[in-house]
C-alpha cells in the first residue's frame, strides 16, 4: 500500500509540474493597487474577430492573451507580431524584462458612444508562451497566475530569474527561482542564474522536466533527502557541472536527467536503493571516468541495476 501510495503522489506532482492547478479563482488582494499599476503601465489594447488580445505598455513592449472562458479569465500567449503563425515561426519580440499584468482593460464605444470597458484577469501563461525566447532576462508573475502550462519556459536561456508576487497561491520564488508555493516542486531553475553551487531546499520533493536545464554556470548540486523524483531531462546541457550529491529518497532519475553533463566527475549517492533510472540518464563518455560514492556494502548492488552497471569507478563511505 505504501508503494501504491508513493506511486500515485508521484504521478499527482508530475502532472502539477506539467499543467499545475487550473484553478480559476479571482483574488481581490491588493487589487486597487495593482489596478492603478496596470493603468499606468497599459497604453493601448485591443481584441480581434478570433478573441485575441493584443496590448502594448509603456515599457516599449507587447503581450498577447487568449480569451479562456465567458468569466473574464484569459491567458497569456505566445507573441504574434510579425505574422507568426506558431510560436516557433520566426523570432519572437517577448525580450527583456517581462512583467505580466493581473488583469487587463479594453475600452470600447457603446451604442450610445458611451465607453465600455471590459475587464480581463491574466490566469494562466500558455503552454509554449515563452518557448524559445532567448532574449528575455526576467519574469514577473502577478497574483492571479493560477496555472502555468508545459513548456511555458523552455529554451528561454537568458532568464535570471522568476520574481512571484507573494500574494500568489499557487506559486512562489526564492532567490529568483520557481516553485509550488509549498516550496514541494522545483518548477525552474534560471538558465543564467550566476550561482556555482546550489542545494535543493528540504521540503523540495520532485524536480520538474527540464528545471536546471542549459545552466552553465552550475558546478555543484546538492539534492537533498527529501527529493524523490527528479523528471526528464531536469539537469540537460549544464555543461559545467562537476558534483552531484544524491539524497537517500531519491527513487526516479527521468529520462535524460544528465546528458550533456560531459564535465560530471563524482555522483555522491546515499541511497542503499540505487535510484531507477530511465534508459540513457547519463553521458556515456563519463563512466569511464565518474567516480560514484555510495552507501557502505552497496557497491554490488549498484552494479546490477541498470545504467548504474556502467560506471566503472566505485567507492563506499
Amino acid at each position: 500500500m505504501r508503494k501504491i501510495n508513493l506511486f500515485i503522489a508521484l504521478v499527482l506532482a508530475i502532472c502539477f509540474c506539467s499543467e499545475s492547478y487550473a484553478k480559476r479563482v479571482r483574488t481581490a488582494k491588493n487589487e486597487t493597487d495593482v489596478y492603478l499599476n496596470i493603468v499606468v503601465k497599459q497604453q493601448n489594447a485591443s481584441i480581434d474577430k478570433n478573441g485575441l488580445i493584443t496590448v502594448s505598455y509603456n515599457n516599449g513592449s507587447t503581450l498577447y492573451y487568449t480569451i479562456l472562458d465567458n468569466f473574464g479569465n484569459v491567458s497569456l500567449t505566445w507573441d504574434r507580431s510579425n505574422n507568426r503563425q506558431t510560436y516557433n515561426d520566426g523570432v519572437s519580440a517577448y525580450k527583456g524584462d517581462i512583467e505580466i499584468p493581473s488583469f487587463i482593460t479594453i475600452e470600447s464605444k457603446g451604442e450610445k458612444e458611451d465607453d465600455i470597458v471590459m475587464t480581463f484577469n491574466v490566469c494562466e501563461i500558455a503552454e509554449d508562451a515563452f518557448n524559445g525566447c532567448s532574449e528575455v532576462t526576467s519574469v514577473s508573475i502577478p497574483y492571479s497566475i493560477r496555472n502555468i502550462r508545459q513548456n511555458a519556459f523552455k529554451a528561454c536561456s537568458s532568464i535570471q530569474s522568476f520574481n512571484v508576487n507573494e500574494n500568489n497561491n499557487v506559486y512562489m520564488s526564492q532567490d529568483g527561482i520557481l516553485f509550488s508555493k509549498s516550496q514541494n516542486i522545483l518548477i525552474n531553475y534560471p538558465a543564467q542564474k550566476q550561482d556555482s553551487e546550489y542545494t535543493v531546499p528540504e521540503n523540495t520533493t520532485i524536480i520538474c522536466p527540464e528545471a536546471f536545464q542549459g545552466n552553465k554556470h552550475l558546478t555543484k548540486v546538492t539534492i537533498g533527502d527529501n527529493v524523490t523524483a527528479i523528471s526528464d531531462f531536469a539537469f540537460q546541457n549544464c555543461a559545467n557541472l562537476e558534483y552531484l550529491h544524491l539524497g537517500n529518497s531519491v527513487r526516479i532519475i527521468g529520462k535524460g536527467a544528465f546528458r550533456g553533463c560531459p564535465s560530471l566527475n563524482q555522483i555522491h549517492s546515499t541511497n542503499v536503493i540505487p535510484p531507477h533510472n530511465c534508459p540513457i540518464v547519463f553521458d556515456s563518455r563519463i563512466k569511464p571516468l565518474c567516480n560514484v560514492v555510495v552507501p557502505t556494502g552497496q557497491i554490488d548492488n549498484y552494479k546490477h541495476r541498470l545504467e548504474w552497471i556502467d560506471f566503472q569507478n566505485y567507492t563506499e563511505e
